[in-house]
């Protein structure tokens, strides 16, 4: 067997890469993080007004129960005047307000019984809307006007 030696050739200046390429290369590298790093916020904000939007959900969806309940039961009637309204704080949980506006409370739900379409009014159905308005309160503890988001919930009940 033969052993050949391993000849190593010299560098030439057409075997590395020239300035002008590594500063194209740095440059398409950076314009594509600068572009993903400005995606960042968006993915952010898209991802608090995907929770808001379920927590409004649940919001409309306990709601919506507790009107029925209140119906079944009596303690409102079908198409009445006056619903007071209810709120909730940033996570969902239902606060029972006393005279003063709770410092925690982030979402206000206002309900409000119409009569349906194409039916007398003496008949024991309403179309009921469930607005709910988010945030509530600004950081210094006063009313955001208008409160700067808001989602519309219908449906229609009837008592038994």
């Amino acid at each position: 067997m033969k052993k050949q030696r391993l000849l190593r050739k010299p560098l030439r200046a057409t075997d590395a890469f020239s300035l002008i390429e590594v500063v194209l290369a740095l440059s398409i590298v950076a314009i594509g993080l600068i572009t993903i790093m400005g995606l960042f916020p968006q993915a952010l904000t898209s991802g608090k007004n995907a929770v808001d939007d379920s927590i409004c959900g649940m919001i409309a969806e306990d709601t919506i129960a507790a009107r029925k309940i209140d119906i079944q039961t009596g303690k409102s009637t079908i198409l009445a005047p006056i619903i007071q309204p209810r709120w909730f704080t940033a996570n969902g949980t239902e606060i029972f307000v006393p005279p003063d506006l709770p410092s925690n409370a982030t979402f206000q739900v206002v309900i409000t019984a119409t009569p349906v379409p194409g039916l007398p009014n003496n008949v024991n159905v309403e179309s009921t809307q469930i607005q709910i308005f988010w945030p509530w309160l600004t950081p210094n503890l006063t009313k955001a006007i208008p409160p700067p988001n808001t989602n519309t919930f219908y449906t229609e009940i009837t008592k038994f």
